[in-house]
């Protein structure tokens, strides 16, 4: 209020970039440390099916899904089929 009077000031600020960046990088946080526990799995040599099922955790968080699929080709069991 301003004294003597009836009166306010008001001041607004926009926002929105700060918050979009904000945003931004919590994202990339978010995605940084699941890269690094993926990477940490793979330096345990850890089996694929449990590497698989962190992708697939992490993919569908960050997606915010509740639907997902990951996979992965085991080279010993690929039967090439050359045609003659």
């Amino acid at each position: 209020m301003i004294i003597g009077t009836q009166r306010s000031i008001l001041s607004l600020l926009d926002i929105t970039k700060r918050k979009k960046a904000e945003d931004a990088l919590s994202r990339e946080l978010v995605i940084n440390s699941d890269l690094a526990n993926i990477s940490r799995k793979l330096l345990e040599s850890a089996p694929i099916e449990d590497i698989s099922d962190l992708v697939l955790e992490y993919a569908q968080h960050l997606t915010h899904s509740k639907f997902g699929f990951v996979g992965y080709i085991d080279l010993k069991q690929v039967i090439l089929y050359l045609p003659p």
